[in-house]
């Protein structure tokens, strides 16, 4: 419980992300909580996802140096697909994981890869898997990387003119 009122009293500091201000967070469900120095200034950085108001997720970023952000509906979540995490890759960037390993034939994951660059937090990398437990033929892996413009399609490499995105400008790719 004691936890629980310190990271409520935490989240309330959080300014503002996607030009709306936040002033205090109620949060239904923590998913997940990681902290690191993603900003490089010494003193831990925070990440959150939490439960969001229509079955997701929202994440939540909250930096040592004020740069505060929430972002509604960035993972989904509830019922009884599989829970939203976080976790940090080799390079310590910040992946939020998602998917579906429980309902229905079809089964997915993805993966979005945030790293802090140029003053801001950005999606450095795009990862999706794909299988259908009924068509057994059917598999689907789509990996990006928009730090070096590489991208994986069911194994075929290919190069695009790519940039990372700004976190508050992302949209996960809907043509894989």
């Amino acid at each position: 419980m004691k936890r629980i009122v310190l990271l409520l009293c935490f989240l309330s500091c959080i300014a503002e992300a996607r030009a709306e201000e936040i002033t205090s967070v109620d949060i239904k469900e923590l998913y997940a909580a990681l902290s690191y120095d993603w900003d490089g200034d010494g003193k831990r950085d925070h990440a959150f996802l939490v439960a969001g108001d229509k079955g997701d997720a929202d994440l939540l970023l909250v930096t040592s140096r004020g740069q505060d952000m929430r972002l509604r509906e960035f993972a989904i979540a509830g019922g009884m697909l599989t829970r939203p995490w976080l976790e940090l890759n080799e390079a310590n960037s910040l992946v939020v994981i998602q998917g579906n390993e429980a309902i229905g034939r079809n089964r997915w994951e993805s993966r979005t890869v945030i790293a802090f660059r140029e003053g801001q937090f950005v999606v450095a990398g795009y990862d999706y898997v794909a299988r259908d437990t009924l068509d057994l033929d059917f598999n689907l892996s789509y990996s990006a990387n928009y730090l070096t413009g590489k991208v994986i399609r069911n194994g075929i490499e290919k190069k695009v003119d790519s940039k990372p995105v700004p976190l508050t400008e992302w949209e996960p790719p809907n043509n894989l």
